[in-house]
């Protein structure tokens, strides 16, 4: 990029931060900020390491030196404008979530066509939010568009920031299902009865996606024809004529014991082992697990260019 175009494009970022409104983040001077200059030559300079303080005023800073990208801090520090790590005085940080439609599954960045990328992106973002929300119980979020092709979440739930980077990628591990145990989504509980029955842990959490996933089939094969039916459930591999048969039997006269979650009825037990890696591949949400366990991570200040 030569000097003339640095100057045109750093004309049009000010004239742009001139027109804006931004708001900064909760706890905007405990925080690093940082930002990348118009530099020359092909390659791009990091200057981070800054407060508030040493920026100014905010807007009259990004509207003065127009910068190519800028950045604020995850974490809160006691001095954040310190020149080494060590130095800043860690307190806590934001549980940040990154997005970006080049690392989804099926898209070719390549290939894709940007809006398709986007969709697919809103996608894996409404998965997200799904555990989130549903699974976790935040209610402190921050949904913005990353400026390229992703999203990113920021968490600022109080019972969260307090995290270390081993805790945090737990988080990570849920929300993509890693090591997922489906047995565990299973557990043997007393009927009506009192006999002993394998039920599906429904409430929440991953059973409870897979529980959907079972109604979702049910609802689909009830308007079929009984042919029709039993062909669909002996697409699942390990079933069966006489399985296939035991389950219709269940989703269409048994639809109750579904419902709550018996997976006896039918032997439904299989089809939760058969349907949760389809349930994973397609409500796991693929975010950057780097972005979330960094406790010290630089991200994009939302609405800047």
């Amino acid at each position: 990029m030569d000097e003339r175009t640095r100057e045109y494009l750093r004309g049009r970022f000010g004239d742009y931060y001139r027109r804006a409104s931004l708001t900064p983040p909760p706890a905007a001077d405990e925080r690093e900020w940082g930002h990348i200059p118009w530099t020359a030559g092909s390659g791009t300079t990091m200057i981070r390491h800054q407060s508030l303080l040493d920026l100014g005023d905010l807007g009259d800073y990004l509207v003065r030196e127009a910068p190519r990208h800028v950045y604020f801090s995850a974490a809160r520090y006691d001095d954040p404008g310190a020149s080494t790590m060590d130095a800043k005085g860690w307190t806590e940080a934001d549980l940040v979530f990154d997005l970006d439609a080049d690392h989804l599954p099926g898209v070719d960045p390549d290939e894709t066509p940007y809006g398709e990328m986007l969709a697919a992106g809103k996608e894996a973002l409404v998965n997200l939010l799904d555990f989130l929300e549903d699974d976790f119980d935040f209610d402190r979020l921050a949904v913005v568009f990353s400026g390229g092709r992703g999203y990113h979440v920021h968490v600022r739930d109080e019972s969260v920031r307090g995290l270390d980077s081993d805790a945090r990628r737990e988080i990570v591990d849920y929300v993509r299902a890693i090591d997922l145990d489906v047995d565990a989504l299973l557990e043997t509980r007393p009927s009506d009865t009192g006999t002993l029955r394998d039920t599906l842990r429904s409430e929440g959490g991953w059973g409870r996606r897979v529980h959907r996933a079972l109604l979702r089939l049910a609802d689909e094969l009830e308007p079929m024809d009984e042919e029709d039916a039993l062909a669909r459930l002996r697409e699942f591999d390990g079933v069966g004529e006489k399985t296939a048969a035991n389950l219709l039997e269940a989703f269409r006269n048994n639809r109750e014991a579904i419902e709550a979650g018996n997976m006896e009825a039918g032997g439904a037990k299989r089809l939760v082992r058969i349907l949760a890696p389809e349930v994973v591949a397609e409500e796991s949400s693929p975010i950057d697990e780097p972005v979330t366990t960094d406790v010290r991570r630089l991200i994009r200040f939302p609405g800047s260019l």
